[in-house]
């Protein structure tokens, strides 16, 4: 396809493509600024939209940036670096905004975009590649893989790490990993771990520490005024928001569940270590709808849901909505799963979300 056209970008997706229109056409343009002028190249048509890749910048928009790392634009780990971060924060409560409107009533209810702490060196995790000679990420909608010898979005302690494994890896001759995952623990220790690792790393966490420093303190602010007997906690991991609530309400009785074996092993750990009663904690390893389908909630309850980017299955939403529990938070990492379940939970149970706060 070898269509040339001109376009200006209206705003960013979801995806992360720059978002033009052009006689009727919706066209996603990868690597763009709200503002660009460009001279695109279309490389996918269909009825209502079109995806291009740009051929010339124009005019650069406002708010386009040098990206600062290397390989951006090759690396398919990134999409915004070379937008300021200020416009970033901007698209993004934008893209909440555009996702849930179906659901809030209110505008209003929206909160301010909470930014983070650190732009860049944040991430306290990541999940390399090696083929036999290079290290790094999978280059966009490619299996080949960028060779690096930094991260900017990484921690420092985790990203100083990177060119010693790959001079250890090519001194051994290893054969290619598809996955070596690097995380900063708790304990603030820098373990690595291969695919054939006996280790199994710890199951999903929050990548951003100080970020998820906020989202906690944030849920702990919301919650002070809500009288509950007991707190749910689920897709708990190994207890990431299950401690710090016990700490702050300590009349409650936790119950956290976690499919990840894992996760539930460490969080067990801690229970034992610090001595806590199994009446006032209890983890269970199950998966959640399971769960709920075999235990009702007390009406003098409040439910906590982290789920996966995929957010909840029908049948979770369902039960949970048919509760008739005091309140539930969800913590969402994707607003178009948040803004489908938000809908079901509405229509099945009469909920209605009060606030939302992005971060």
């Amino acid at each position: 396809m070898t269509e040339q056209i001109k376009v200006e970008i209206e705003k960013l997706s979801f995806g992360g493509d720059g978002i033009a229109r052009h006689e009727g056409l919706v066209i996603f343009v990868p690597y763009s600024a709200p503002g660009d002028h460009l001279l695109v190249r279309l490389t996918e048509k269909k009825k209502n939209f079109a995806r291009a890749e740009i051929i010339e910048i124009i005019k650069p928009g406002p708010s386009r940036t040098p990206p600062p790392c290397p390989v951006f634009g090759r690396c398919g780990g990134c999409q915004w670096q070379h937008i300021s971060y200020e416009e970033q924060l901007h698209q993004k409560q934008l893209i909440v905004a555009d996702q849930l409107k179906r659901v809030l009533s209110d505008p209003a209810r929206l909160l301010p975009i909470v930014p983070s702490p650190k732009p860049f060196r944040y991430r306290n995790r990541i999940q390399l590649k090696f083929d036999g000679q290079k290290l790094g990420f999978y280059a966009q909608n490619s299996h080949e893989i960028v060779d690096i010898n930094d991260c900017p979005i990484t921690e420092e302690a985790i990203a100083q790490k990177i060119p010693v494994m790959k001079a250890d890896l090519l001194s051994k001759k290893s054969k290619a990993i598809t996955k070596i995952e690097v995380i900063r623990t708790s304990a603030n220790l820098i373990e690595v771990v291969h695919e054939d690792s006996p280790f199994e790393g710890v199951g999903f966490s929050q990548v951003n520490s100080q970020q998820n420093e906020n989202l906690v303190s944030s849920l702990q602010d919301w919650m002070k005024d809500i009288s509950f007997e007991t707190f749910y906690d689920f897709y708990a991991g190994a207890g990431n928001f299950t401690f710090p609530m016990m700490e702050t309400f300590p009349q409650a009785r936790f119950v956290a569940v976690e499919l990840n074996e894992k996760s539930v092993k460490i969080a067990q750990d801690r229970v034992r270590k610090q001595n806590l009663s199994p009446q006032k904690i209890k983890f269970y390893l199950s998966d959640v709808e399971l769960y709920l389908k075999r235990n009702p909630l007390p009406p003098s309850s409040v439910v906590l849901l982290d789920p996966p980017r995929s957010g909840c299955s029908e049948n979770t939403v369902r039960m949970l909505a048919e509760q008739q529990v005091r309140r539930i938070f969800y913590i969402s990492c994707n607003p178009a799963a948040l803004a489908r379940d938000l809908d079901r939970m509405r229509q099945v149970g009469s909920w209605i979300p009060l606030r939302v706060q992005p971060f």
